[in-house]
């Protein structure tokens, strides 16, 4: 699904198969899987199991900090798409 005729201005040459992608795109494709990751992270630790073994001061660096990091990075992510 990731490719020229999806997303042809993530690429330096839209005819060419095999192209490089562009700056604007590797952007956009880095801020998205960290962003991903992070949300992950998220995600895990809201499970019951996890969440009852954190201390306070884990749940305020998770949901605080890191949260604001994967808000941050998934708009970073849009706003390369243009």
């Amino acid at each position: 699904m990731f490719s020229i005729a999806y997303y042809d201005r993530f690429f330096e040459d839209k005819n060419d198969p095999k192209s490089r992608m562009s700056a604007n795109g590797e952007s956009s494709f880095m801020f998205g899987a960290f962003s991903a990751g992070l949300y992950l992270i998220l995600g895990i630790c809201s499970l019951p199991s996890v969440a009852e073994q954190m201390t306070k001061a884990q749940w305020d660096l998770v949901y605080g900090p890191v949260a604001w990091v994967a808000l941050a990075f998934g708009t970073f992510h849009v706003m390369c798409q243009g």
